[in-house]
């Protein structure tokens, strides 16, 4: 999904898991896919981490259509009460590594 044509996560009910990406010490990363066959990456924290999740969406929000950040998908943070977990939905990058250094135009 390009930047240009990607559209706003709607309803979260309409996403299912394709695969597990990885997991840190806030959470996990899984690869979704919306009823467009658009991909999107979840990340899903314990509920105890909200404050850290909210931050990090303030963040994107505030440099959507940055060229270097990652965009959200979703106007909003999403609470999931039964898992008791919460969520950022984010375009999926699959070209890049975050480990390695990104490309310069020297």
């Amino acid at each position: 999904m390009s930047r240009d044509d990607r559209e706003d996560v709607d309803e979260f009910s309409s996403l299912e898991f394709v695969s597990f990406l990885g997991q840190g010490g806030f959470g996990s990363v899984t690869l979704m896919t919306d009823s467009k066959s658009r991909l999107h990456a979840e990340k899903s924290s314990p509920v105890y981490y909200i404050k850290n999740l909210e931050k990090e969406h303030r963040i994107m929000l505030r440099f959507r259509n940055h060229p270097r950040i990652v965009q959200t998908t979703t106007p909003s943070l999403h609470i999931d009460i039964n898992l008791q977990r919460c969520c950022i939905y984010m375009e999926f990058a699959p070209q890049h590594d975050l480990q390695l250094p990104w490309p310069t135009n020297a």
